[in-house]
């Protein structure tokens, strides 16, 4: 029998994933990795964002979500920036936690190996994205 996937959450100073609750997180993220996943999840600071993408990726902007993912021990960690994720809800007409809940479910699809880097890989990732989400209710994040 496999061990379930372990979830993790942080909270940065100030960040907050209001009103979604972490629980839901938890089995979002679940549900995107599968069994046996050790998964961090850090809801992080414009600040914290921004610097770990700087130190990590060499881009300077804030990202909506980064993942380092450890395949080789089942493991990730996802950093969340949760002000960009409420910008960007509130630009696109969506509610912040069905964005968030997006953003978690596009990290850990990220920490067990799925990418957009071609049009197919995009497609792939979009099309489990709609599927995860639709089960806990959340509209399609691509609409």
């Amino acid at each position: 029998m496999s061990k379930a996937t372990q979830v993790r959450i942080q909270f940065g100073r100030g960040a907050s994933i209001a009103p979604l609750r972490e629980r839901d997180l938890i089995r979002l993220v679940r549900e995107a990795t599968g069994p046996g996943w050790q998964i961090t999840l850090r809801m992080a600071t414009r600040a914290e964002a921004t610097e770990l993408n700087q130190r990590f990726r060499q881009a300077d902007y804030t990202p909506n979500v980064l993942t380092f993912p450890y395949p080789e021990l089942f493991s990730a960690d996802i950093i969340i920036c949760t002000p960009v994720v409420r910008e960007q809800a509130r630009d696109q007409g969506k509610s912040f936690g069905d964005h968030l809940a997006h953003m978690a479910v596009h990290g850990a699809l990220h920490a067990i190996g799925h990418t957009h880097d071609g049009r197919a890989d995009s497609q792939r990732m979009e099309a489990l994205e709609r599927h995860i989400l639709d089960g806990f209710g959340v509209a399609d994040p691509y609409q």
